[in-house]
């Protein structure tokens, strides 16, 4: 690493390549199968139908029924139909709809499963699923409804039934039902072959994309909870020595470096500090911020691994069908509860900081009031702060604790990795707004003090300033807080999503 500046790549490789691929995922309208793919595909498919023509052994899927009904045999010329009958028995999911982007990501990694050549699908079917994804083609699929074991199975299947000429889709922003959209483009249904249903809605995509989503979302509001403590930092005449980089010399945290060195960056112009020390949510942030990006690291690398694993059921190895558990999304709840729980942490010393920029002291009136007393100030925006401390508390609580007895027995240990992934989403959006609200006071403790002159000139400029532009009364009379927040949030938000390019940080 060089004096003057730090590679992310270099210290939370599995973060950066995690938010990079998603970003590509979502991104990008081609894939071009290798020939390598295409002749794993193609073999895994006709090594299954050979062993259909010799063998009359019971193969769980194929030829029996699914989940407690595994002793169920199937006769040879159901085989087609029980594929059809699964896809629609299991779209019992519930709830608002995927956004499309994270249903775009699914449709993606599902191919990447089946490209493996474990799968036994038929080229065909991965052909309609490249389709779907090169043209934005969205199949309507429910939020809720998946245990995360035995594969994402509810969302699955709602995504699986548009290849069967079924459900609805949306493309260009509307909703049609799918059968209108092949009779406008001249498209026939897939035809179901034996185990394809199956390998469809078996399978961890559906908790891969949403926690993909989770973990850039998450890695892109790391870094702008820094600028916002800066700002924060400066406001309450904070020392610049705390994150020295002699400091660095005596910690063998290189996370906790890294997030130094985001503060020492667009720190500013150094000031006369008001005491000794300060508070340990000012002086202790890359401490907490360290701390957090180790956890996105731990998530993003078991996430990475099961983008590359195959998880349905039963597999195709070496020209034989194995019976396995690679559905299990239990790495992926492991992960995206240390996520979810870790990210908490940085709500917690935003409000702290907060409270202090509200005390009163370092020569800021209380709660930042023109006239205290006759004013309030920003007393209340701390109120709803707290109260997004507590709605964390129950977004962020594990899902470990929770367990479910399925399918008669059957199924008697389940995941919920979907829920946690989609937890850790909301989770996201609620700090956004404890940020939010300590970006607004932080703003109005440096127009307060006439602070404004010492911060980094990118960090007024595309942080602070954008605020006092659109709200310059902040200075010297009284809000309506919540006119300025959704504003504020929304420049937020958007300076996150392009956090790579405004602020060079990687």
């Amino acid at each position: 690493m060089k004096k003057n500046h730090i590679n992310h790549r270099e210290i939370i490789p599995n973060v950066i390549e995690a938010t990079h691929r998603w970003k590509q995922i979502i991104s990008q309208n081609n894939i071009t199968l290798s020939a390598e793919e295409k002749e794993r595909i193609n073999k895994s498919f006709e090594t299954l139908q050979e062993i259909l023509k010799t063998s009359h052994k019971a193969i769980y899927g194929v030829n029996t029924g699914f989940g407690a009904l595994w002793n169920k045999r199937i006769k040879p010329d159901e085989l087609e139909e029980l594929q059809y009958n699964l896809l629609r028995s299991h779209a019992a999911g519930t709830g608002e709809p995927l956004p499309d982007d994270i249903v775009k990501g699914v449709i993606y990694l599902k191919i990447k499963n089946f490209t493996k050549g474990f799968s036994a699908v038929s080229m065909e079917t991965v052909k309609r699923l490249i389709f779907f994804y090169e043209n934005n083609i969205i199949p309507y699929v429910p939020s809720e409804g998946s245990l995360g074991a035995s594969g994402d199975l509810a969302p699955l299947a709602h995504l699986s039934l548009s290849l069967i000429g079924e459900g609805k889709i949306k493309i260009n922003d509307k909703w049609i039902p799918t059968g209108e959209f092949y009779s406008q483009w001249g498209l026939e249904p897939i035809a179901l072959n034996p185990k394809e249903g199956l390998a469809l809605i078996n399978g961890t995509q559906v908790s891969q994309a949403i926690l993909a989503k989770g973990l850039w979302e998450a890695y892109r509001l790391w870094t702008i909870a820094h600028l916002i403590a800066i700002v924060s930092m400066k406001a309450f005449h904070c020392r610049y020595d705390h994150f020295d980089p002699a400091l660095d010399k005596a910690t063998n945290h290189r996370t906790r470096i890294l997030s130094a060195h985001i503060i020492r960056k667009f720190w500013g112009e150094q000031t006369e500090p008001f005491a000794v020390q300060d508070p340990y949510s000012f002086r202790c942030v890359p401490h907490v911020m360290g701390a957090v990006a180790d956890a996105m690291e731990f998530a993003s690398s078991i996430l990475l691994r099961e983008m590359e694993s195959v998880s349905d059921n039963p597999l195709l190895i070496d020209g034989n069908l194995w019976s396995g558990g690679h559905f299990h999304a239990e790495p992926l709840l492991i992960a995206a509860d240390s996520v979810r729980r870790s990210l908490e942490r940085i709500a917690q010393v935003s409000e702290r900081r907060q409270w202090h920029l509200l005390s009163g002291n370092r020569g800021l009136p209380p709660f930042l009031a023109i006239k205290p007393g006759l004013h309030s100030g920003l007393m209340i925006p701390h109120y709803n702060s707290t109260y997004q401390l507590a709605k964390l508390t129950q977004l962020v609580n594990p899902i470990t604790g929770n367990q479910a007895f399925t399918s008669a027995g059957q199924e008697d240990h389940v995941s919920y990795a979907p829920l946690s992934a989609n937890r850790l989403l909301k989770a996201i959006d609620s700090i956004y707004d404890v940020l939010t609200w300590e970006l607004v006071i932080a703003t109005r403790a440096i127009m307060l003090a006439n602070k404004g002159h010492t911060l980094h000139p990118e960090l007024n400029e595309q942080l602070v300033k954008p605020i006092i532009d659109k709200f310059p009364e902040l200075a010297d009379s009284e809000i309506v807080p919540s006119d300025i927040f959704y504003p504020a949030k929304q420049i937020l938000i958007a300076l996150s999503r392009n956090s790579d390019n405004t602020w060079g940080l990687q």
